[in-house]
């Protein structure tokens, strides 16, 4: 795997932007952001047009997939539309693993630098089902699964991909 990009300071969100989001995703490489938040979480989400607007950039010439920080979340069924990313009936560490598959498809790369979870499952603290959720192996994501803006805060440093350096 490539050697680990810096974490920038601030992400270009991506929420919100719809039938935009293609466009406004290479503008803001262009314009010089080099870290890219996003969700496969199509209620607010188009993640698919965010991996268009990579691919424009790329092929432009304005950034490398190196060159980049990419972060995408998980979302529970609660905080999703009808246009789900995983199967709602199948385990929790299933619905992950697809959403990263579905992710990394949308994304068109193999691996995502942050992968977080878009929140807990309960709104009143922390459950059995969000620790089954950051359990999984990481498998497409450069770091393990997280909840935290600043994942290497979070990350035991022999978990990281850089060894803790």
């Amino acid at each position: 795997m490539p050697t680990l990009p810096p974490i920038p300071d601030f992400l270009y969100g991506t929420a919100w932007k719809e039938d935009r989001t293609q466009v406004l995703t290479e503008l803001a490489l262009r314009m010089g952001f080099r870290g890219i938040d996003t969700a496969n979480q199509r209620r607010h989400y188009f993640e698919a047009g965010v991996g268009q607007g990579l691919a424009a950039a790329y092929r432009a010439g304005v950034v490398t997939r190196a060159d980049l920080f990419l972060q995408t979340k998980f979302t529970y069924r609660t905080g999703q539309d009808h246009r789900l990313p995983y199967d709602p009936a199948a385990s929790l560490s299933r619905q992950v693993a697809q959403s990263v598959a579905s992710s990394l498809e949308h994304l068109g790369t193999d691996y995502v630098d942050s992968y977080v979870l878009h929140g807990p499952a309960s709104a009143y603290g922390w459950s059995g089902a969000d620790a089954e959720v950051l359990g999984r192996d990481g498998e497409g994501t450069r770091r393990t699964p997280h909840v935290s803006p600043r994942p290497e805060q979070r990350i035991p440093e022999a978990s990281r991909a850089d060894g803790g350096r």
